[in-house]
């Protein structure tokens, strides 16, 4: 299997969850929308900017697909990927996937992960939605006369929470719940590859970075990682490395790497033996 037919068939998967849980984002994002503008309607203050404990709900989200697609995604290395059956046959490799500790290891280290992205996703919705609020009641102290509590409120709850989700203020707008379905399923794909290359006994030498090569990669220019390996030696032994920014990555979508390159990052992991 070549490598541009392993990153289509790892788009292909990405995809169809990122698609459901988009539509699924977008229903918590409505139900956000209406608790937290009621929040500021009522106590005349803008939200807290952190949240006292973590949004148990879009925890719960994140969990759940991410934890699905991390799985699909092992098993589908385990049997379809080129040069695995010479270390170990696919049904062994399944066995140790399925094993108890291999999955406990998997979920709490993808519960950790959720967690960090279940408040980086909470923080940033309160500061978008208190910008908003903030610019209509910038825009209505200009104006003459002054419109009423009762209007700026109307203001405020329209641009929240429109029926159309395009038209929502940014924090519950569906280009946004696209942009991070995106990334947290294609995070989830590539932690569910390097899981099955793992428990196969793949060494890191033979993993591989895969991107395309059509331009549309920005300035990160991920293109120019595509077929990349790990770093051999050094501070940063078993890492990418982006010649083009410096920055170095576990794996494509590497949570700890800047969201500059992860932000509709298409790359994926491969294996491919030296």
């Amino acid at each position: 299997m070549s490598s541009s037919t392993s990153l289509d068939a790892q788009d292909q998967a990405v995809r169809r969850r990122a698609l459901a849980l988009e539509r699924t984002l977008v229903g918590y994002f409505t139900r956000r929308a209406k608790r937290d503008v009621a929040d500021i309607l009522r106590s005349r203050k803008l939200i807290a900017k952190a949240a006292p404990k973590i949004d148990e709900e879009l925890l719960k989200i994140l969990l759940k697909f991410g934890l699905y697609q991390t799985n699909d995604a092992a098993l589908r290395a385990a049997t379809t990927t080129k040069g695995l059956k010479a270390l170990i046959e696919p049904t062994d490799l399944l066995e140790r996937l399925r094993a108890s500790p291999m999955k406990v290891k998997i979920y709490e280290d993808f519960l950790a992960r959720a967690r960090v992205s279940a408040r980086a996703i909470d923080r940033t919705t309160r500061e978008l939605l208190n910008e908003q609020v903030r610019n209509i009641l910038a825009q209505a102290a200009g104006e003459d006369p002054m419109p009423s509590v009762g209007e700026i409120a109307r203001r405020i709850s329209t641009r929240a929470f429109a029926k159309d989700p395009n038209d929502r203020v940014f924090a519950f707008s569906r280009s946004r719940a696209e942009l991070i379905a995106h990334t947290e399923i294609r995070q989830a794909e590539n932690i569910g590859r390097q899981e099955a290359y793992r428990a196969a006994g793949v060494e890191p030498k033979d993993e591989i970075w895969i991107a395309h090569s059509d331009g549309r990669s920005g300035e990160r220019h991920h293109e120019r990682m595509d077929g990349a390996r790990r770093i051999k030696t050094g501070p940063h032994k078993d890492y990418f490395k982006n010649p083009t920014t410096g920055v170095y990555l576990r794996y494509p979508h590497d949570p700890g790497a800047p969201m500059s390159e992860r932000a509709r990052c298409r790359c994926g992991l491969g294996f491919d033996p030296l």
